[in-house]
């Protein structure tokens, strides 16, 4: 254990975390969300839940004071650095999903947080500190109405087929989940009612959702794993179901009356991971639950024809968290983005799975993190293909 060596032991209440190259730099660094300033004396004389039945329960996050969130710079000799007022890193969330990756394609990394009772924040990056904190100019800190929400997960995916990447936030019970469209000039418009995803989730608490082609069509599809974290309250049972909602263009249906078993019953679910765990094609999802076993669901809907893309960076950073995978498919163009952290304190494959016409074999193009562009061809067929910065066709030069 070198956490003390490397300057990374820290004492808190922390809960997600996204590792990415944020001043460009070459090296990873380390983004850190941390969630109540709580102490164990807190709970001395302090009484949550149902007094009159004796039903003890969780505390509300709006009784204990925000806990600031911590961003460490990666020296690239084992050593990490704080460098969170430098970047400006805001101290007023109770953070519990962070995500970092390019979200408005000028090839530096941007990061997310997700915050339970209070407004999401945004960081736009730049070549150094401090970053710019824009959640709310950007249309991504609260609900439609302008109020803040309990968000918790976090997912990232071109839902609308614009090629611009999308975010999607679960949230508490009695809120719908935020799906905030990217309308590619640094600002996010909520778009949850128009499409197709208000009203299903709103009595239930969000925690794991994310992004996936789970039929093969090209299009983003989306799960939500759900459970409340109160028992005495009687809004909401603690056991709750879950969600899939398949992609029709950029609108959204609920079909998780045949998303098999799983779907059919209830459970007080939290963190989902999302990848193809037997490399048949097919996208499988892992789910955490409380308190009870963990569930892999072995998903059955893959192309018939498909390929899986793994990216290898060169520098510090192997997974070129930043960069943007893109290919053809029935004439329309797909791209995946390459992130750090992603649904409820989770991570999924960092590999993508995509379709492939019949009789066409289209390129895969890779933006990397540099900005550096290339164009990979003689992919093969239903495996994963490791693309290497630099052993591309370079189709252009970093910016």
């Amino acid at each position: 254990d070198v956490t003390r060596d490397a300057g990374l032991e820290v004492f808190g209440w922390f809960t997600a975390a996204a590792a990415a190259d944020l001043d460009r730099d070459g090296n990873a660094d380390l983004f850190l969300s941390q969630y109540c300033d709580w102490k164990p004396e807190f709970e001395s004389g302090r009484f949550c839940g149902d007094a009159k039945q004796g039903i003890r329960d969780s505390c509300p996050p709006q009784d204990f004071d925000p806990a600031p969130d911590l961003l460490f710079r990666n020296s690239a000799n084992g050593q990490f650095e704080s460098v969170t007022e430098a970047a400006n890193v805001r101290a007023d969330g109770r953070g519990l999903g962070v995500v970092a990756g390019d979200f408005n394609g000028d090839e530096r990394i941007d990061v997310f947080v997700a915050n339970d009772a209070g407004n999401n924040h945004l960081y736009w990056g730049g070549d150094s500190w401090p970053l710019r904190e824009a959640g709310l100019a950007g249309g991504v800190a609260t609900n439609e109405y302008g109020l803040p929400e309990g968000s918790m997960g976090i997912a990232v995916a071109d839902y609308d087929g614009d090629l611009d990447p999308d975010l999607f936030v679960t949230n508490f019970e009695l809120e719908n989940n935020s799906l905030y469209r990217n309308d590619g000039n640094d600002f996010f418009q909520h778009m949850t009612a128009v499409a197709g995803l208000s009203g299903d989730c709103f009595s239930l608490t969000g925690f794991g959702a994310g992004f996936g082609d789970m039929d093969g069509d090209g299009w983003e599809d989306l799960f939500v794993v759900n459970g409340s974290v109160y028992h005495h309250t009687g809004q909401s049972p603690y056991r709750q179901p879950a969600y899939l909602f398949k992609n029709n263009q950029g609108r959204f249906q609920d079909v998780s009356a045949s998303g098999g078993s799983f779907f059919e019953m209830r459970h007080p679910a939290r963190g989902a991971a999302l990848g193809d765990l037997n490399n048949d094609g097919a996208l499988d999802l892992v789910i955490v639950r409380q308190n009870e076993p963990a569930v892999v669901l072995r998903g059955t809907q893959a192309p018939k024809r498909w390929l899986s893309i793994e990216l290898r960076g060169v520098g510090g950073d192997p997974r070129a968290v930043g960069a943007v995978v893109s290919t053809s498919y029935q004439g329309r163009q797909l791209a995946r983005w390459v992130v750090s952290g992603q649904g409820y304190l989770s991570q999924f494959d960092t590999r993508f799975v995509f379709p492939r016409d019949a009789d066409v074999d289209e390129p895969v193009f890779v933006r990397w993190p540099s900005g550096t562009k290339e164009r990979f061809d003689r992919l093969r067929d239903g495996r994963t293909n490791l693309l290497v910065e630099g052993e591309g066709v370079e189709t252009g030069p970093a910016s």
